[in-house]
C-alpha cells in the first residue's frame, strides 16, 4: 500500500500542490491526469522522494524521505540512457551495487532486455535505436532494479502516434507479467483510460485533485470499448479544459 497526503508543496512562496490524498494497492496501474501546469510531474517528484514538502509518503508503512531504489523514475526524454553503453552494459551500471556477481547481473540484465522485446539489441548503443526503442531500454533498465514503484513521467509523448499506441499495449502486458506499481504522468485522455486501474485528475491554481476515477473497463482497451466514450467525456469535462484554454490561450 502507498498512502500519499501532501498537505502542501512550494517553490519559494508559491503553492506548486495543496491537500493531494490518496492511497494506491500494491501492483496497481494509477494514470495522472491534467493540463500542462497543474503539477503533474511536480508530484512524481515529490513521490520519489526528490522535493521536499509538507505532509508524508507511506510506502508499505515506511516514510519515503529520500531516492533511492524503491522507486524509480522514467522519464519522457529519449536521452536519459549513457550514450557511451550499449543496452546491457546501461542496465549493468544500474545493477553495480547489488550484491552479485557479473554473471547474475547479465542474466538479470538479459532477462528483463528480452521483456521488452530488445533481444537482438543488447549491444547496441542509444543513438542507433529509434526513440521508442530507446524508451523500451530505459523501462528495462529501470524494471531490472525490482522497484517498489516505477514512475513514468509521460514517457510516450514525444513518438508519434502509431509508435505510442504499440508502447502503450506493450507496457501493459510487460506490466502483467511483473506487476509492479505504476504511476504514469499524462495529459492525454484517451491513454489514461487505456492505461489505467484508476485515474487521478487534477487540477491547476495551486495543483490538487479534482476526482479520482476507478476504471473498471474491460481491458485490453480501445475506443470502442463500451463504457470507453463516455468516461472520456467525463474526464474531459472534470478537466475544465475550457477554462482552462481560456486563461492559458486567451492572454
Amino acid at each position: 500500500m502507498i498512502d500519499i497526503k501532501i498537505k502542501e508543496k512550494k517553490f519559494d512562496n508559491l503553492v506548486v500542490l495543496k491537500n493531494i490524498n490518496f492511497k494506491i494497492n500494491e501492483g496497481e496501474f494509477i494514470s495522472i491526469l491534467g493540463p500542462s501546469g497543474c503539477g503533474k510531474s511536480t508530484l512524481l517528484r515529490t513521490v520519489g522522494g526528490f522535493e521536499d514538502f509538507d505532509g508524508t509518503i507511506k510506502i508499505e508503512e515506511r516514510i519515503k524521505e529520500k531516492p533511492g531504489r524503491d522507486v524509480i523514475m522514467v522519464f519522457q526524454d529519449f536521452n536519459q540512457l549513457f550514450p557511451w553503453l550499449t543496452i546491457e552494459k546501461n542496465i549493468l551500471f544500474a545493477l553495480k551495487h547489488d550484491n552479485k556477481n557479473l554473471k547474475e547481473h547479465k542474466s538479470i540484465a538479459k532477462e528483463y532486455i528480452n521483456l521488452v522485446g530488445l533481444k537482438d539489441y543488447a549491444d547496441y548503443y542509444p543513438h542507433q535505436l529509434s526513440g521508442g526503442m530507446k524508451q523500451r531500454a530505459a523501462i528495462a533498465r529501470a524494471l531490472a532494479l525490482k522497484p517498489t514503484i516505477l514512475l513514468m513521467d509521460e514517457p510516450f509523448a514525444a513518438l508519434d502516434a502509431q509508435t505510442r499506441t504499440i508502447l502503450q499495449q506493450e507496457l501493459l502486458k510487460i506490466w502483467e507479467k511483473v506487476k509492479t506499481t505504476i504511476i504514469f504522468v499524462t495529459h492525454n485522455i484517451q491513454e489514461s483510460i487505456i492505461l489505467g486501474d484508476k485515474i487521478v485528475v487534477m487540477g491547476t491554481e495551486p495543483g490538487h485533485i479534482s476526482k479520482i476515477y476507478n476504471n473498471n473497463l474491460t481491458r485490453p482497451r480501445r475506443p470502442d470499448t463500451e463504457g470507453f466514450t463516455d468516461l472520456w467525456h467525463d474526464l474531459y469535462t472534470n478537466l475544465d479544459q475550457k477554462r482552462f484554454l481560456e486563461k492559458n490561450v486567451g492572454k
